[in-house]
């Protein structure tokens, strides 16, 4: 039988030989076909990515939809983050899928913050609290029995939660991802030290010589330069340009104005595609106006303590997630700044102490020389970690009885050493 040599004197057959060619052309070619389209898949995605900043949620929606990528976008973002995003609970429908598409085109890091916020968040609303004592006969401290939420309540809530920052889109993805460092912002209002002299002495803060030390200065009144400088002063001038072109007041509001504007934004937006529940709290997270201090629990019941709790949960992720522009905050920073937050009763205290007590029970417990030196040093004399935890037990302990609704809950104060 005639064949070619394969190896050691054995013989394929000549048809064989063919065989085995045929397969190999025809994977070579299922290969670079894969290879193509998943290359033109990402240019789709790319293009996709670029229509959304546009900085027009409604349009940007429909122009997916008519052109046909928008079920394809969906598919892809649901192969990320569904397993993720749904956990044993299936609470996203078709509307929910499509807002959170977009917000993954607009920015993937923005939507990476969104269900990390929302795993948070659920977690505080479905797990027993630690540290809160409850007596003979109650239950333990949950969230979500507290308030007396059924599952539909609680996916309400859990899809304001990813889709809380939705309004974004809606702002500027130039602002949104401006990565100026507060020493960049603080050489910026050094340069511009004329313009801003009047702001700063009106903050009581004196025209210093150099860019580190007005820093400094900025850091003691507990001031970010970027809440001072115009958003002119450090967009390029291009993304001015653009910004000017949508109408974004560059010209006059800091960085900070500019996506505070965000929250508003989020609840029309969510009001638009009928979503009223997730609207109003996705609306009320951050507070920027004070509205939540004017309206008695009553008459938006427990609507107005789950902002709350979305707003603890982003503000923790917000500090502990990393980011580009900035060095995250240990956990004890973050906890470190929602209770300041509650002290100046920025947040609800109430809720705040429970869920920082809850935390500190993820904390690694002090050496025993550490905690000695939290119980003999003054404040200014700790090292940064052991100011936080100072602050932090002071604030559980002048807040270890709390009201939610109508229970008392009592707080046990957190050991120091294991």
């Amino acid at each position: 039988m005639k064949g070619r040599p394969i190896r050691d004197g054995f013989f394929m057959p000549h048809r064989y030989v063919l065989l085995l060619l045929s397969l190999m052309h025809d994977g070579i070619e299922a290969f670079e076909r894969r290879e193509g389209n998943g290359m033109q898949e990402r240019k789709n995605v790319t293009n996709d990515r670029e229509m959304v900043r546009s900085g027009n949620f409604a349009q940007d929606l429909e122009t997916l939809r008519a052109e046909g990528r928008l079920e394809k976008e969906i598919d892809r973002v649901k192969h990320a983050y569904e397993e993720r995003i749904q956990g044993s609970n299936s609470f996203m429908d078709q509307k929910a899928w499509e807002a959170f598409t977009i917000i993954d085109l607009f920015h993937p890091e923005t939507a990476e913050h969104c269900v990390e916020t929302l795993h948070l968040a659920r977690e505080k609303m479905e797990s027993a609290l630690h540290g809160s004592n409850q007596t003979a006969g109650e239950s333990a401290v949950i969230f979500s029995k507290i308030f007396n939420m059924d599952r539909n309540a609680l996916n309400v809530f859990y899809r304001a939660c990813l889709l809380h920052d939705i309004g974004k889109v809606n702002v500027s993805y130039e602002i949104i991802t401006n990565t100026a460092s507060d020493q960049d912002v603080a050489k910026v209002l050094y340069l511009h030290i004329n313009e801003y002299g009047r702001v700063l002495k009106d903050r009581h803060l004196a025209i210093i010589a150099n860019p580190d030390k007005l820093l400094e200065a900025l850091k003691r009144k507990n001031t970010r330069p970027n809440g001072i400088v115009r958003a002119v002063d450090i967009l390029s001038p291009e993304s001015a340009t653009i910004l000017r072109r949508r109408g974004i007041d560059v010209d006059n509001k800091t960085l900070p104005d500019i996506i505070r504007e965000h929250e508003e934004q989020s609840q029309k937006i969510l009001e638009a595609l009928g979503m009223a529940g997730e609207s109003w709290i996705a609306g009320h997270h951050h507070d920027y106006k004070n509205e939540l201090k004017e309206i008695p629990v009553e008459i938006h019941g427990v609507r107005v303590l789950l902002a709350e709790i979305l707003h603890l949960a982003d503000v923790i992720q917000a500090m502990t997630g990393k980011r580009g522009y900035k060095k995250p905050h240990t956990k004890l920073g973050a906890l470190d700044i929602l209770v300041d937050q509650a002290m100046h009763k920025m947040v609800d205290p109430n809720l705040t102490a429970l869920w920082v007590r809850d935390e500190m029970d993820r904390v690694e417990p002090l050496s025993a020389e550490d905690a000695a030196l939290l119980e003999t040093e003054s404040y200014k004399n700790l090292p940064p970690e052991l100011q936080h935890r100072k602050k932090i037990l002071g604030f559980l302990e002048k807040n270890n009885k709390v009201r939610i609704g109508d229970r008392i809950i009592t707080i046990d104060i957190p050991k120091m050493v294991a």
